[in-house]
């Protein structure tokens, strides 16, 4: 009888197991890390009484990308503040139907330090999990995660600056009675080390 309750005290201390987070971002400069956009996400135009979705899938070359620059061993958290509609002539002032088109949005990055457009780059980006991710400038090849960042320190150089990328897909719908034109919104991408 005692064989039991042995294996449930094992299970139970296996789950009140934790980790312990150090955000190692905090002993860095912050003017090490930059972004800019590498081609804006672009819909097209809307032509009156066209309905069909637009889509721009991963991986097609027309997706928005972010290009992220910093400290390769650092973890750089991502958080992108959605949107879900795109306006006239970008003018988020409208409140009507008809200079308003719904967008779904997806996100995704790569770490490994290249950027293209290749057919199968796609198959290495990771999806964001809603709208925030958290990785390193340059992933880990393989094993457990190296020692702690030796930290910033005056006249010591740090290592060369990497890339990392972040693209921007997903689709826009306009309903019948949308005007034509060009539609836009802005969505607001935060970055920062951890």
């Amino acid at each position: 009888m005692r064989k039991p309750l042995l294996i449930l005290i094992l299970v139970f201390s296996a789950l009140s197991a934790r980790a312990q987070q150090i955000e190692f971002g905090q002993y860095y400069d912050g003017n090490t890390l930059s972004a800019q956009v590498i081609q804006h996400l672009d819909f097209g135009g809307v032509i009156s009484g066209d309905i069909d979705p637009k889509l721009r899938e991963l991986g097609s070359g027309l997706e928005g990308v972010i290009e992220i620059e910093g400290i390769p061993f650092l973890d750089v958290v991502v958080t992108i503040t959605e949107i879900n509609k795109l306006y006239l002539d970008g003018d988020i002032t409208c409140s009507e139907s008809s200079c308003e088109m719904d967008v779904m949005l997806q996100y995704a990055y790569t770490n490994t330090g290249i950027m293209d457009f290749a057919p199968n780059y796609e198959n290495v980006a990771i999806q964001f999990i809603g709208n925030m991710a958290r990785f390193p400038i340059i992933r880990r090849q393989s094993g457990p995660p190296g020692p702690p960042p030796t930290p910033n320190i005056n006249g010591v150089a740090l290592p060369p600056l990497q890339k990392a990328y972040i693209y921007i897909y997903g689709q826009a719908s306009a309903t019948l009675g949308t005007d034509a034109g060009a539609y836009g919104n802005t969505l607001t991408v935060t970055i920062e080390y951890m």
